[in-house]
């Protein structure tokens, strides 16, 4: 478009002069752009608007979000105020506008319970047919834990298209420009206006379906109210399936049955265990947090239980659990090994007769080793400069616990001048917990929900992998079983049981 189809200077909006004109873009020297009311429809997705207002004012995305003051992708940053100013751009209704920017269809939608590393595709966009034969696409198609379209409750499709851009924003708006192009004869300008969608308020499996995930969100985020710890505190930041994270909301809020076709997981059946410990506990808490967290006194709680005289009761279940996976292994003809490459270690398919393979760990023999580095005596397993280091650690935290009346020393200890255990030489029972310790019974008690998690978690892995349903690199197993939080009268410790927990 040439400069002299513009309309004159003196027409345009503002004053501007010659060389100014010539440097602004296409959209603002317009005086009007081409849209109009009702053209916006609830619950559209951001990319579907981008797609539709470039096509329509023959822009690009960089135009659009320069004219709307936004970028695509980044929509959660938008205030009340963005938001009234732009529906007051498109002349729109700012409850329309609100469906599209801010949504109140979430999962879970923070730390304690959601589910880990999605992934964001350039060059795919999820869509329903039905809807894109009316030129619509709504932000609902591209909720990963959805798999039916709530308007028409049709399976959502996938569309894959190759781009060359600078931008994953651009990438998805133009694959949205392309799907619409190939599903709606009159798109941009959609004449046809299917009324599935023109009545979406008015859905019923839409409003159950608002209405769920709002009551689960909340549900979720009042009992992970005062939660200071987790039994995958440093491993993980969600779930990693949807089957996990479906089943542990059901749980705190049952879900309509009409609406549970519309997901990808229905959810395993899941239980609650718990067990309430007094204020005083959670006062002795309050009073070592600043200097040491739950985690690290849990941690060399566990360090101190194998070097006692008098362990704690956790650790029978410990040697019980490991001897029930030595029963089923009973004699190895395992066709999987675990070698070692590099910082880390891939399995290897193996002929089970090969006496060559037998320095290598099988899965049943990993899942032993695991449960002795996490609650046994881990220094039979690690390298020697590894269990260096951790008796070096275990010496250093040692002086912390001890200072804040945590430990006593045995009589076999050996104690510097300063009052503290030496590194070397030192008894291998040089320390016992004090068994006054408000903490005790919460130690343990974590100890064994942990052992009940691991045992579960493990036979679970063990059962794929002799069933070939899975590579033993694959754990899709619950995280975050085991949790700990305040509450008004003191702490609570959870445990989530899952669907084949009681069948083992």
């Amino acid at each position: 478009m040439e400069l002299e189809q513009y309309p004159p200077i003196p027409e345009l909006r503002g004053n501007y002069g010659p060389r100014f004109v010539e440097q602004r873009t296409c959209i603002e020297l317009l005086p009007e752009v081409n849209w109009w009311p009702g053209k916006l429809r609830y619950y559209e997705s951001p990319l579907s608007l981008a797609a539709n207002f470039c096509a329509l004012n023959c822009i690009n995305l960089k135009e659009f979000q320069k004219f709307f003051g936004y970028t695509v992708g980044h929509e959660y940053s938008l205030t009340k105020e963005d938001l009234c100013r732009i529906a007051s751009l498109l002349n729109e209704d700012i409850d329309i506008v609100e469906s599209i920017f801010h949504t109140s269809v979430h999962l879970g939608d923070f730390d304690a319970y959601h589910v880990h590393g999605e992934k964001l595709y350039s060059d795919r966009v999820h869509y329903c047919p039905r809807c894109a034969d009316s030129g619509y696409h709504s932000h609902l198609h591209e909720l990963p834990w959805l798999k039916r379209c709530p308007f028409h409750l049709r399976s959502l499709e996938l569309a894959q298209y190759t781009h060359v851009s600078a931008s994953i924003a651009s990438s998805r708006v133009s694959s949205t420009k392309k799907l619409m192009i190939s599903r709606c004869r009159t798109w941009p300008r959609c004449e046809e206006i299917d009324p599935f969608i023109s009545n979406a308020r008015e859905n019923v499996y839409l409003r159950l379906l608002l209405d769920w995930t709002r009551k689960s969100s909340e549900a979720a985020k009042e009992f992970s109210r005062g939660e200071f710890w987790n039994s995958d505190f440093f491993h993980q930041t969600g779930e990693r399936s949807y089957n996990h994270l479906m089943g542990r909301l059901q749980k705190l809020e049952s879900m309509p049955e009409l609406i549970e076709s519309l997901f990808v997981a229905r959810g395993e059946k899941c239980h609650l265990e718990t067990r309430h410990f007094p204020s005083s506990v959670r006062d002795e808490i309050c009073r070592l947090r600043p200097n040491i967290p739950f985690w690290m006194i849990f941690a060399f709680f566990k360090d101190v239980a194998i070097r006692s005289h008098q362990p704690p009761p956790y650790m029978g279940k410990l040697r019980a659990v490991q001897d029930q996976i030595r029963r089923r292994h009973g004699e190895c003809c395992c066709s999987w090994r675990r070698e070692k490459a590099g910082w880390g270690y891939h399995w290897l398919k193996t002929d089970p007769d090969r006496r060559s393979n037998w320095r290598l760990l099988c899965p049943y023999e990993v899942a032993l080793e695991e449960l002795e580095l996490e609650f046994g005596n881990k220094y039979n397993v690690l390298s020697k400069r590894k269990a260096n280091d951790e008796t070096y650690r275990f010496f250093q935290e040692s002086k912390v616990m001890y200072d804040a009346n945590l430990i006593e020393y045995t009589s076999e200890a050996n104690v510097n001048a300063d009052g503290y255990l030496c590194a070397y030489p030192q008894a291998w029972t040089c320390c016992e917990w004090k068994k006054t310790s408000p903490l005790q019974d919460l130690l343990n008690a974590t100890a064994d929900f942990e052992i009940d998690s691991a045992q579960f978690k493990i036979n679970r892995w063990l059962d794929m992998i002799e069933k070939n349903r899975v590579h033993p690199s694959t754990r899709d197993e619950p995280g975050k079983c085991v949790r700990l939080r305040e509450t008004d009268d003191g702490l609570l410790l959870i445990k989530w049981t899952h669907a084949d927990w009681e069948e083992k």
